[in-house]
């Protein structure tokens, strides 16, 4: 489903409001709306958890966007190939 951002603000809204008072449970794939809603974000990879934290506490620990480290080599190219390919799929 594709929303429009007044959409996106409203439900945004809501879901603080309700929050306010219970814990909610959600998923997100958007960092901005992990920024908007979320106090405390808990990441789980291949059905395993991997990290629970403030949203301030996660960026100063991995910062923003990707970090990527190419080596030219012909001999990592494979390597790097499976690895990229395990993060997209």
């Amino acid at each position: 489903m594709i929303l429009m951002s007044e959409d996106k603000r409203l439900i945004w809204r809501i879901l603080n409001e309700i929050s306010r008072n219970q814990t909610i449970i959600i998923t997100i794939q958007s960092m901005e709306e992990v920024a908007v809603l979320c106090h405390q974000i808990g990441i789980i990879s291949h059905c395993i958890p991997r990290c629970y934290a403030t949203p301030l506490h996660l960026k100063e620990l991995y910062g923003s966007g990707f970090k990527f480290f190419y080596s030219n080599q012909p001999e990592h190219y494979r390597e790097l190939k499976e690895y990229i390919k395990s993060i997209l799929l």
